[in-house]
């Protein structure tokens, strides 16, 4: 039972995963979110079966091999833990490079956010001053004040 959890939460948290990357970036007035949602819940339950399997498979085969080498039921059971923990781990490296969106393995850079204003180019939020001076005469003496 106990490795059928950690398989299940295993699979949970990659299947989940994705989802807080997607979520910040998605218009909320439509129904996509609840669709995106859906998808990621499949993939948790898919990811919650497969892992517990796993997980099973390799916990109790791992501890009866110890066992039939007579190795103690402690020992045999650590090593397995151990075992199993191994294996999901490189199954988290397989997940990663098969499905790449899913659980990415470092964030893509945000390019800085702009604005727009009337009669001049856009500047970046963070320094102003890093855009040409605008070809307007107030908007070139506010430039030339802030800049200078």
């Amino acid at each position: 039972m106990a490795w059928a959890l950690l398989g299940g939460a295993w699979g949970t948290w990659v299947g989940f995963r994705g989802i807080y990357r997607i979520l910040p970036h998605m218009n909320h007035d439509t129904a996509a979110p609840v669709f995106v949602w859906g998808m990621y819940g499949v993939l948790a339950l898919v990811g919650l079966v497969v892992g517990a399997a796993l997980a099973v498979a390799v916990g109790l085969g791992a501890r009866g091999l110890l066992q039939g080498l007579r190795t103690g039921k402690a020992l045999a059971t650590a090593v397995a833990l151990l075992a199993v923990v191994l294996i999901l781990g490189l199954a988290t490296q397989v997940v990663g490079r098969m499905y790449p969106g899913l659980r990415p393995l470092q964030a893509e850079p945000r390019p800085p956010a702009r604005i727009a204003t009337p009669g001049s180019s856009e500047r970046a939020i963070g320094n102003p001053c890093a855009a040409p001076p605008p070809s307007d005469a107030r908007e070139r003496a506010s430039w030339d004040l802030e800049c200078r």
